[in-house]
């Protein structure tokens, strides 16, 4: 790229830096809004065509009791204590040594 000897950066004015900074905050400001992910509320078909789909899953998952064996075993292993930062087991130990007294 060949700059010219009547371009800003090079006389150092500060009019071509400043439409510099403005066209690359314009490009940024471009690329993040065209890039920027559009979410649409989704119609799930299933839901609108079975309308009680919704509450006879619920009922579903109350009355599995594999499902409930499961709910109970996840809220038992919230509650377990952890063992971090608890203090080590005592443990004892016995010495004799003989020294001969001259």
């Amino acid at each position: 790229m060949m700059k010219s000897k009547n371009s800003p950066l090079i006389r150092g004015g500060k009019g071509g830096c400043q439409a510099l900074l403005i066209t690359l905050l314009t490009v940024v400001i471009t690329i993040f809004i065209i890039t920027k992910p559009v979410s649409a509320q989704e119609i799930d078909p299933i839901a609108t065509s079975y309308p009680q789909l919704q509450e006879y899953l619920q009922l579903a998952s109350k009355e599995n009791p594999e499902l409930r064996s499961l709910w109970h075993q996840y809220r038992s292993e919230l509650e377990v204590v952890p063992q971090v930062g608890t203090l080590p087991d005592p443990e004892i130990s016995v010495g004799y040594t003989i020294n001969p007294m001259m």
